[in-house]
């Protein structure tokens, strides 16, 4: 982790994870995190690839079946229910991966849980591949041009299966920046994130006309 800012407003995570990837494959991978109370969530990610043809998927794990419709889809658990948009890429392509016999899906194949015995595990842990909490579909989202560097922008809210559609909002692009704005339950929200240079980006948040936030996203950890 490389900065964090919680306040009543908003909480904001920016983290460095490049040294978890081979270095002759990149030297950026990082994902800033803000959470919007009360169930607003923007994700951005900046990777890089030392060539063009290395591919870059971002994925999001989900117990049931997700519903796609164009940039957008949506997922069920019990009660609850999570909206998903891709904002950036602006050309993505969204792909569907999962259910029986591919629940672990990956470079061609299914890799099912090894069998256990209560021997192994106490046998209230014997559950199946099919059980839902083990993820059993997920979207793949990945660019259609290939680029040295990618920026993934996903817009993320959540509800109980009441909530039929998310919120309306709108990409911001301009120079070396990318981001998003949108109204909800009364104030409006404008982030937008640097794709070069330092890690960070700005948030503004107004409030019946007035602006209640206007900040820098911090570099530090507070």
């Amino acid at each position: 982790m490389i900065a964090f800012d919680e306040n009543k407003e908003y909480v904001y995570i920016a983290s460095d994870a490049t040294g978890s990837y081979n270095k002759n494959k990149t030297n950026q991978v990082v994902r800033q995190f803000v959470f919007l109370p009360p169930d607003c969530f923007v994700v951005f990610d900046r990777v890089n690839s030392t060539e063009a043809e290395y591919p870059k998927t971002w994925l999001l794990h989900t117990a049931k079946e997700p519903v796609v419709n164009g940039n957008e889809f949506h997922a069920d658990h019990l009660e609850g229910r999570l909206f998903c948009k891709t904002v950036f890429p602006e050309k993505a392509k969204l792909d569907k991966i999962g259910g029986e016999g591919k629940q672990f899906w990956s470079d061609g194949r299914n890799w099912p849980l090894p069998v256990k015995t209560s021997a192994d595990w106490n046998p209230s842990r014997l559950l199946p591949d099919t059980n839902e909490l083990f993820g059993q579909w997920r979207m793949e989202i990945t660019p259609t041009e290939p680029t040295t560097d990618d920026y993934f922008l996903h817009f993320l809210q959540v509800g109980d299966t009441s909530l039929n559609s998310m919120v309306n909002s709108t990409p911001l692009k301009t120079g070396d920046k990318r981001g998003i704005k949108f109204a909800y339950q009364g104030k409006e929200y404008e982030i937008t994130f640097n794709t070069k240079g330092e890690i960070g980006g700005k948030l503004s948040i107004r409030h019946d006309k007035r602006k209640i936030v206007d900040v820098n996203l911090t570099e530090k950890l507070k």
